[in-house]
């Protein structure tokens, strides 16, 4: 791996994520941002792996700040939309995982069951 691509780092933690690996998604995530601080789908995928650990500020920093940058992904409304579920913020909630259904209708399903 070319050792200063945040691209190949970030894909590499997402590889690890969806194998349910987190400790090495993280590492890989981690890396990444190291790189590129603004590496949307690091912050993404950061931001899922911390709400599955239960660090709920982490989590929503990250996924807050790939929105700031201009992330259009489903899955980061979904994440956030989740996490503010979780702590009965239903009104936040109700509105990313609208958000997440105007950036890609036809994928809903499958980014919910990720979720």
């Amino acid at each position: 791996m070319v050792p200063n691509n945040a691209g190949a780092f970030a894909h590499r933690g997402v590889s690890f994520y969806v194998l349910q690996l987190y400790d090495q998604a993280l590492t890989s995530i981690n890396k990444a941002l190291q790189i590129d601080s603004t590496h949307k789908t690091a912050l993404v995928y950061r931001g899922a792996i911390l709400l599955k650990k239960k660090l709920y500020k982490l989590s929503e920093n990250d996924l807050k700040k790939a929105i700031e940058l201009g992330s259009t992904d489903p899955y980061c409304h979904c994440q956030l939309g989740a996490l503010y579920t979780g702590l009965n913020r239903y009104d936040e909630s109700l509105k990313e995982l609208n958000l997440a259904i105007d950036f890609q209708p036809c994928c809903m399903l499958e980014n919910i069951e990720k979720s």
